[in-house]
């Protein structure tokens, strides 16, 4: 503060008269001492002029007063100068004790304004901190109750704005408050729950898609070699399916064609084979190879037709033959029962059918229920049932090897 600067300037310049006057007194203290001493030898010298006067006579005496008096006037000429230089020291210290006086009541002055200013500093420091406590306590229930403490924190209020218009502002947004009502805890609680629980399934949801994404990818991977796997064992069913045709056949033309949903459809279309059509096509789009259904295009030796409903009943079961023993060479299983499937067959084509099951027999065991001589001549081992007995059955085995040996 300037009033501070003000009074220690002050305060320096006092303690710098008072040295000043100090100087001077021990000054003073030294002249009239040195005034002391010239008039006790002046005294001195009066002493010895009187004496003189008593014991010596005129003559000398005139003489010896005379170098007195010249002593004398010396001695009062210099005590004058000590007078005068006396005086203008209590002249100086005078001036030096007014100035002395002066700054002490002007510091006096500046003292009674600062007390007076520390009296207001001290009264503002207390409203402050009772302010700050006031705004600790606001924050603190805006906290509790209305959780938005940190908007209000970022507002700035403009420096012209009207208080009156910001009052009537804050009545109102008071009534609008106490229309609402209070906040319900369990409404907080509730809200931090289904937070917390929303983004629990908002993470589950991202690792979900992610894992679809994932999928769809190895889906995709394996519906490709899926089809490149079908085509090629479609296409080697098929060669097998037109060499065994024309085994059984004896020439003649057969293949089998992959048959789509779209294909279906037009040749569907107003039929009895609609609902048929709707479940080969939920097939279709499930299926990796878009495949539908095959058709089989049969064509024996001497004839033009290829639909195979246009075949006669033996020539559909030879197709059939052809077509399944096709499927177990490229596919062998373990074992296959065979019944009867000769049983619409002449000798020749019994005989044609035994010789294709015999080449497949290296791969796959069969077990064929059929009355064919054919077909059992081409066996390893037959087995039949014989009734000895009335109401007795018995199960007899041949190995044809071990006959043929003997």
């Amino acid at each position: 503060m300037q009033l501070a600067t003000d009074r220690d300037d002050l305060s320096g310049q006092l303690n710098s008269l008072g040295l000043e006057i100090n100087s001077y007194q021990m000054r003073l203290e030294f002249l009239q001492d040195r005034q002391k001493q010239i008039s006790s030898q002046q005294d001195q010298v009066k002493q010895k002029i009187a004496q003189v006067d008593k014991n010596v006579d005129h003559g000398s005496l005139n003489k010896d007063k005379q170098a007195v008096e010249q002593e004398l006037n010396k001695l009062e000429e210099q005590l004058s100068k000590v007078r005068q230089q006396i005086n203008e020291f209590n002249s100086a210290q005078e001036n030096k004790t007014s100035q002395l006086f002066a700054k002490q009541k002007e510091v006096q002055g500046l003292q009674m304004d600062i007390n007076q200013l520390t009296i207001k500093l001290n009264d503002l420091q207390v409203n402050a901190a009772r302010y700050e406590t006031r705004l600790e306590d606001l924050e603190k229930e805006i906290r509790d109750n209305y959780n938005f403490l940190k908007e209000i924190k970022e507002h700035k209020v403009k420096e012209h704005s009207d208080q009156a218009e910001t009052h009537q502002k804050i009545l109102k947004l008071r009534s609008q408050l106490e229309m609402i009502g209070g906040i319900d805890p369990a409404i907080a609680k509730e809200y931090e729950e289904t937070k917390e629980r929303h983004d629990f399934l908002s993470e589950q949801s991202t690792d979900l898609s992610q894992t679809i994404k994932s999928l769809e990818s190895i889906i995709k991977e394996l519906d490709l070699t899926i089809k490149e796997q079908f085509d090629k064992e479609f296409k080697h069913i098929s060669q097998k399916f037109e060499e065994y045709f024309k085994i059984l056949f004896s020439g003649g033309n057969a293949k089998i064609v992959k048959v789509m949903a779209d294909q279906m459809a037009e040749e569907a279309e107003g039929t009895e084979q609609d609902n048929q059509l709707r479940k080969l096509k939920y097939l279709q789009k499930h299926n990796a190879t878009g495949l539908a259904g095959i058709e089989i295009q049969a064509t024996p030796p001497g004839k033009k037709i290829k639909a195979i409903a246009m075949l006669s009943g033996g020539e559909r079961a030879l197709v059939a033959i052809a077509l399944i023993c096709a499927i177990i060479s490229a596919n062998p299983s373990p074992f296959v029962v065979l019944d009867e499937v000769d049983a619409a067959l002449d000798e020749a084509n019994s005989e044609r059918l035994a010789k294709i099951l015999d080449d497949l027999s290296h791969k796959t065991q069969f077990i064929i229920i059929t009355h064919n001589r054919a077909s059992m001549r081409r066996a390893a081992v037959l087995y039949g049932i014989t009734m000895t007995i009335e109401g007795v059955s018995k199960l007899l085995s041949v190995k044809l090897e071990d006959i043929k040996l003997q």
